[in-house]
């Protein structure tokens, strides 16, 4: 891993946090519904694109590719959007991310509220994220995405 460390090294998550949220049932539920709506074939074809999502970003963890991880996490985020499990906090939070320079977003958790995770390629970028979620009035939290250590985890 040391290898995939130093490439990834400087690349930070911000959190942004509505400090709203659902209860888990209620969006397991809508996300279920919207997707039982899907006729076959596009649930064929949502599926696919949210697997390769997936596999994209393991594999751009594995090889340290911060562009196809943002790529992959972007993706995912988007193939999302057909379960309708953002509530107006959370498309703020979207659309401030993105606007501000993130290099992906996603919802996460649960949905109906709670937390979008965007991937930053600096602390720079990451701290200028973190201001402009704040003035959306939103809490923001910033992790990196490679943790300080002896086995440089991921």
């Amino acid at each position: 891993l040391p290898a995939l460390a130093a490439r990834l090294q400087g690349a930070q998550w911000v959190l942004a946090d509505t400090g709203a949220g659902a209860p888990t049932r209620a969006a397991i539920d809508r996300a279920r519904e919207r997707r039982m709506a899907m006729d076959e074939t596009t649930y064929g074809r949502w599926r696919h694109t949210v697997d390769t999502a997936a596999l994209r970003a393991a594999q751009a963890l594995e090889t340290g590719d911060f562009d196809e991880l943002a790529a992959s996490l972007q993706a995912a985020g988007e193939a999302l959007e057909p379960l309708d499990i953002c509530n107006d906090a959370m498309r703020i939070a979207l659309r401030t991310l993105l606007r501000g320079g993130a290099s992906a977003v996603k919802p996460t958790g649960a949905g109906l509220g709670g937390v979008v995770v965007a991937l930053a390629r600096d602390a720079e970028r990451a701290a200028q994220l973190a201001r402009d979620v704040a003035r959306a009035g939103l809490a923001a939290h910033i992790f990196p995405l490679v943790e300080s250590g002896a086995d440089d985890r991921v």
